[in-house]
């Protein structure tokens, strides 16, 4: 390891050592990473993975982290942050080309401003470029596949090659890049001239959808738990739809009016108060009824809503 940030060093690309993995993915979960490497550009990301293979060092490349569950005990080797790359959409008619890095929601507004349809169901769908390639991304009736033309990648023995999406065995969220340890640089998409309102129509319709699958939460915590960062994590790894927080019957239940206050400063959605178990769990379940809802913070808490289950007769596990 010491060679290795000797070397990526000498090329002058960044690196951090033992940086948490918590603060780059959705869930806000992972332990630190022996070296963060983060290449500013193409070059230096195959210049990075390179030096990974020559020192026998394993690497991951880490994107937007959208719905990545790091290991508390973090990753012994080099994460590749992706999304440090300074990259760009480029637009020559009806073509996009875009890097590996670059933001779903960018190339999708990219395609809105310049009147070009194809890309609506990619919008709201958390991740890069690179991500949706890998895992041919999709919602909605549509996919990446559906768009996508080439993809330059660097193959695991180092060379730079661009292939036609048709030899990428794309199918159901799935990619060549899935068996071949290739690591996707850029690619391209096809679209269609269209009319820029009922672009950003659709748009905003698919997102209003993905809004309103969001799950709900039933939250409680005690007061010798660290329930500032619970809630922190909550609020930054996934977007809820609606958040219940309820004081539970202990001496060391937060009040609920605590747990709010707290949710309402990190949490982008509703925040409602209950200061008794069975109302919340009453109002909750009616609320969620056409979504998941989530009940977690205290065993205390698990303990009172099967209590309020067995009274009004829901069969529960």
């Amino acid at each position: 390891m010491e060679q290795l940030k000797q070397l990526l060093t000498a090329a002058g690309i960044a690196y951090k050592e033992n940086e948490p993995l918590a603060a780059h993915c959705t869930f806000k979960i992972g332990g630190p990473a022996r070296l963060f490497v983060q290449p500013t550009d193409r070059a230096q990301l195959c210049r990075a993975v390179a030096l990974c293979k020559v020192q026998g060092v394993r690497y991951y490349l880490l994107g937007n982290g959208s719905n990545i569950l790091f290991a508390d005990e973090g990753y012994n080797g080099a994460v590749l942050d992706v999304s440090s790359m300074q990259d760009a959409v480029e637009v020559h008619g009806t073509q996009l080309t875009a890097g590996a890095g670059v933001r779903l929601s960018a190339l999708c507004k990219t395609a809105l401003e310049h009147g070009l349809t194809g890309l609506e169901f990619a919008y709201g769908i958390p991740g890069t470029v690179g991500g949706a390639v890998y895992m041919n991304a999709g919602a909605y009736g549509g996919e990446m596949k559906d768009v996508l033309t080439t993809v330059q990648y660097l193959t695991a023995e180092g060379e730079v090659k661009e292939s036609a999406a048709s030899e990428l065995d794309l199918r159901y969220r799935h990619s060549i890049f899935e068996e071949n340890g290739g690591c996707i640089l850029s690619a391209q998409f096809a679209l269609t001239p269209g009319e820029p309102e009922a672009i950003r129509a659709k748009m905003d319709e698919l997102m209003a959808k993905r809004l309103d699958k969001q799950p709900y939460l039933l939250f409680a915590a005690v007061s010798d738990k660290d329930y500032r960062d619970m809630e922190a994590q909550l609020s930054a790894g996934i977007p809820w739809k609606c958040i219940g927080v309820v004081h539970i019957n202990s001496d060391r239940g937060i009040s609920s009016e605590i747990l709010a206050k707290e949710f309402e400063e990190t949490a982008g959605c509703p925040v409602i108060p209950f200061e008794d178990t069975r109302t919340a769990v009453r109002d909750m379940r009616k609320r969620s009824r056409d979504g998941v809802l989530f009940c977690v913070g205290s065993l205390y808490l698990i303990g009172e809503i099967k209590a309020v289950l067995n009274e009004i007769g829901v069969e529960h596990t």
